[in-house]
């Protein structure tokens, strides 16, 4: 078969592509720092601005000898939590307040103030995030939510350069989740 865009079903039954720019961030904070929900969630979903998915843990193995000869067998994962990372825009409300940064600041200040030494139990450190992935209509055809989040890190991205005129602010949040629900629609559902 030639390959022409006539030969391909993907072609031929106007199949949509994924865009990579259609998905939202929903962050629930621990209850503990959570103050005006509503509020909060769609400022960090405002300006979360991606997310890797990286959902299929590379398999262990295992080896079986027999004399001089080599059998290997896939094993399940050495681990099964999920360490990701979400990248956020920085501004600055109308009274200087960098409130994405801060929100953030205080869910990782639950594993660890710097500050003042404090600590916390998981029950109070955990949030869940998921994200959603639609189509060009707005129909959501994925979704991943990450179950028992606890930050990690919070790379601040205070590069600051007298010579770079043009650079805005960001920073990048890191989280490890117990595990995750991925749901998408099966090729069975489908047909």
């Amino acid at each position: 078969m030639l390959p022409h865009f006539r030969n391909i079903q993907t072609a031929t039954s106007l199949y949509e592509p994924i865009y990579k720019n259609l998905f939202e961030i929903s962050i629930s904070l621990p209850p503990i720092i959570e103050t005006n929900s509503t509020e909060n969630t769609r400022l960090l979903l405002e300006n979360a601005t991606d997310i890797k998915l990286d959902l299929t843990s590379q398999t262990g193995e295992a080896i079986q000898k027999f004399k001089y000869s080599d059998r290997v067998y896939a094993v399940t994962p050495t681990t099964t939590l999920k360490e990701f990372s979400i990248n956020f825009n920085m501004n600055q409300n109308e009274k200087k307040a960098v409130e994405t940064w801060v929100l953030l600041k205080r869910w990782y200040d639950l594993a660890w103030n710097s500050q003042t030494g404090e600590l916390h139990y998981k029950s109070d450190m955990i949030g869940q995030i998921t994200a959603h992935i639609h189509d060009r209509t707005g129909e959501v055809i994925r979704r991943v939510d990450f179950v028992n989040c606890q930050m990690q890190d919070l790379t601040e991205g205070w590069d600051l350069k007298f010579d770079d005129s043009e650079g805005i602010q960001s920073f990048t949040a890191h989280w490890v989740a117990d595990y995750w629900i991925a749901t998408y629609f099966d090729i069975t559902d489908t047909v």
